[in-house]
């Protein structure tokens, strides 16, 4: 187990103040010396939302009615509350300072104005809000709900079902491999793809009897490029995702299979409208690589870039909730650096690491290791998108396409039943996206086929939790 692993392990999962402010006190926090909490305003405040905590500036002589305390610089003489002691500031470490046993080596700066608090928990900065964070959960632990455990899963975009094989995947050996290291692999479909498969089909069969370790959710609808991105008005988003669900309700009939509720947009893009689109029409959640796919809609943008009014904790919590309450499990891809793995084990959020056929040219050896570095950071489930939108979104499930009420402290202002959507129109027929399909797939199964070569998967794509990818 490496460093950070051991420094993460038994994390506990959390939420905003909000939610507990009416059930318990916030706990008193004290900050010594006083000028360093005048120094921090913005941290201190994004870290009340994260914690039923209250920050107070305080001297060294005046410690009364604290639940616990956080030095900087100096511990005090006496102190008779759980203390977090740090050398020095973050702005200014000084690796020649004396560190106390028991203490850090420096408490976070403050936030820049616009600043998520996520930015400072990530691979190459995370010591100093990772050990206040973490002792801010230990303290809080007994005013929280006991964290549900780590989920984790596999997303392969843009497969079928129609044969045994596509393109390097073969669905028996997945299967096998899945069985014997314990873990759990979603294909991500094109909801048109869905067309020719049938209840009889080896493919169909396999994960009939193999669900426990394969499972299929919903990718984009034509798959047209971008197209979830493309949506400005709610009316257009609607009829796109309501086709999708058609699609995959007529998937679900031929083939006896289920579908988890979970959309996958193509590229990374799904503006705002599609957003709202996928709430009203029964999606459990949307499973992405950025929480606002509509701000943080290019490569050049940050992949934490919000509206103002999401506030400091956006890519914070288990689950972001955007567009009035659509829960967004945050992706990476399969490149993605290990270390955020375990922070993001200590936020609770789901370690979800996505791919194409490619990462199978070399069989699924590289899912089992994976899997064996991602079991490290504690009791990992591994299961479906469905089943961990579940656990870490209660309240929302998608059964006989109506929407049911959410989580009590989210707001749901437009669900529609299941006569209102089967009111919404269809989109023309279109061509097009049919022979785009069909070129793809056959793309796919020729490079499998070594008529043209297969990149290397941990090279191909970027590893940034940022990137979209750039497959089309």
């Amino acid at each position: 187990m490496n460093p950070l692993t051991q420094r993460l392990s038994g994390a506990a999962t959390f939420g905003a103040s909000s939610r507990f402010s009416h059930m318990v006190q916030p706990l008193l926090v004290g900050v010594i010396p006083a000028h360093e909490h005048a120094r921090r305003p913005r941290l201190w405040a994004a870290l009340e939302e994260a914690y039923p905590v209250c920050f107070e500036g305080r001297e060294a002589g005046a410690l009364g009615e604290l639940d616990a305390l956080v030095a900087i610089g100096t511990a005090p003489a006496f102190a008779d509350v759980s203390c977090l002691l740090a050398a020095g500031a973050e702005e200014t470490p000084d690796a020649t300072t004396p560190v106390d046993a028991g203490a850090v080596a420096c408490v976070p700066a403050e936030l820049a104005e616009g600043e998520a608090l996520r930015e400072r928990l990530r691979p190459g900065r995370n010591k100093a809000l990772l050990a206040l964070a973490r002792f801010l959960a230990d303290l809080t632990a007994h005013l929280r709900p006991a964290p549900p455990p780590l989920h984790a899963a596999f997303v392969i975009d843009d497969p079928n079902l129609r044969r045994r094989r596509y393109g390097h995947i073969d669905y028996l050996e997945l299967l096998s491999n899945a069985r014997a290291h314990g873990y759990h692999v979603s294909i991500a479909m094109v909801p048109l793809d869905g067309r020719l498969a049938h209840r009889d089909s080896a493919a169909t069969r396999i994960f009939r009897e193999g669900s426990e370790h394969l499972s299929l959710c919903v990718h984009g609808n034509d798959h047209d490029g971008p197209e979830l991105g493309r949506p400005t008005r709610d009316e257009d988003a609607r009829v796109l995702v309501a086709q999708a669900l058609r699609r995959t309700a007529a998937f679900e009939r031929r083939t006896g299979l289920t579908v988890d509720r979970v959309m996958v947009p193509p590229h990374e893009r799904l503006s705002e409208p599609a957003a709202r689109a996928l709430r009203a029409c029964g999606f459990d959640a949307v499973c992405t690589t950025r929480p606002y796919p509509w701000i943080a809609d290019t490569l050049e943008c940050h992949w934490l870039a919000r509206p103002p009014e999401a506030g400091p904790l956006a890519a914070w919590h288990p689950v972001d909730r955007v567009a009035s309450g659509l829960p967004v499990l945050l992706r990476a891809e399969f490149g993605h650096p290990r270390e955020d793995l375990a922070l993001r084990a200590f936020l609770g959020q789901p370690l979800i690491l996505y791919g194409h056929h490619e990462l199978l040219a070399g069989g699924p050896a590289a899912l089992a290791e994976a899997a064996a570095q991602i079991n490290q950071l504690g009791d990992v489930r591994w299961c479906s998108l469905g089943e961990i939108a579940r656990a870490l979104a209660p309240g929302r499930t998608a059964k006989d396409m109506a929407v049911h009420c959410p989580a009590e402290d989210v707001h749901d202002p437009a669900a529609l039943d299941a006569r209102a959507l089967g009111a919404i129109p269809l989109p023309p027929r279109r061509l097009a996206p049919i022979v785009r399909r069909l070129a793809s797939e056959a793309r796919d199964r020729a490079q499998a086929l070594r008529l043209t070569p297969a990149p290397d998967p941990t090279t191909a794509r970027g590893a940034r939790p940022t990137s979209s990818s750039a497959r089309t």
